[in-house]
């Protein structure tokens, strides 16, 4: 799994495998953006220039690799575009730390230099970074090669409120790459009572106060389920629901989920199983 953390320390002075730094348009030229200024100081006059002749775009969504060639410790530079001067957005950061983690598959510790001054610019580089590196490999013999840690360099790294964002930017992402990963999931792999199960599993493993409530129903199935799962090979549905928190779930909503989908279910106090 990829982890990530924070630090607040140059980008020519980190080691990594790979920095990322930002690249900004002024009209028909390309700049670095802030953050990676370190890197621009230590190349020549002339980099900007050498970047976009190179293929370097400051088109969110675009990366291009580079040499270190000593104006950092990393062998590499990724240089991802973050729109123009003046137009950075959190989606924009969000969209260059993606991409340049996917240009890193493979590499054991990147270290990214985008712009991030705020909690929010923390969080939306986690989001995008862990996101951008998500692949379906369940059923490849071989595994996609992943990036092992990602660094996110900012002078906030060590507030509070920052950690925070970190780590709300990691439970949006996880939760994100597992949805992704239902999604690409095959139906005669994920039916109705392994996708409560797979759930379920999740729960139990989960730090957060989520919680899962799940019965496989039967009673709208009764004597037809033992030839369903025998004769047929499929299974009952299940219902899974979760609550967050403290707060519950409403009886008169779990009849009526019951009622539309054709199946049983079971009213707990304080929520609704399935």
């Amino acid at each position: 799994m990829t982890t990530v953390t924070l630090r607040n320390i140059s980008a020519a002075t980190i080691k990594a495998d790979a920095v990322v730094i930002g690249v900004e348009s002024d009209g028909d030229d390309l700049r670095i953006a802030p953050g990676g200024e370190a890197i621009a100081t230590a190349q020549d006059a002339g980099f900007p220039s050498l970047l976009k002749s190179l293929g370097g775009s400051s088109k969110p969504g675009e990366v291009a690799k580079l040499a270190g060639n000593g104006a950092t410790k990393a062998a590499v530079v990724l240089a991802a575009g973050v729109g123009k001067v003046g137009d950075l957005s959190n989606e924009t950061l969000r969209q260059a730390a993606g991409a340049a983690v996917r240009a890193a598959a493979g590499l054991k510790t990147i270290a990214i230099a985008l712009p991030v001054t705020t909690d929010e610019q923390v969080r939306a580089v986690v989001e995008g970074a862990l996101m951008g590196g998500y692949t379906f490999d369940r059923y490849l013999g071989k595994k996609s090669d992943r990036v092992g840690e990602i660094v996110v360099l900012t002078d906030r790294a060590r507030t509070k409120s920052a950690t925070q964002s970190a780590e709300t930017g990691k439970v949006v992402a996880e939760a994100v790459n597992f949805t992704r990963d239902l999604v690409n999931t095959p139906s005669n792999d994920l039916y109705p009572q392994s996708f409560a199960e797979t759930l379920q599993t999740r729960a139990k493993s989960s730090k957060s106060k989520d919680r899962l409530w799940k019965a496989i129903t039967e009673s709208r199935w009764g004597s037809q389920e033992k030839y369903a799962r025998e004769r047929l090979g499929i299974s009952p549905p299940s219902l899974s629901a979760y609550r967050s928190g403290n707060t519950p779930c409403p009886k008169s909503i779990a009849d009526k989920v019951a009622k539309d989908f054709d199946i049983g279910a079971e009213y707990w106090p304080g929520g609704i199983v399935d």
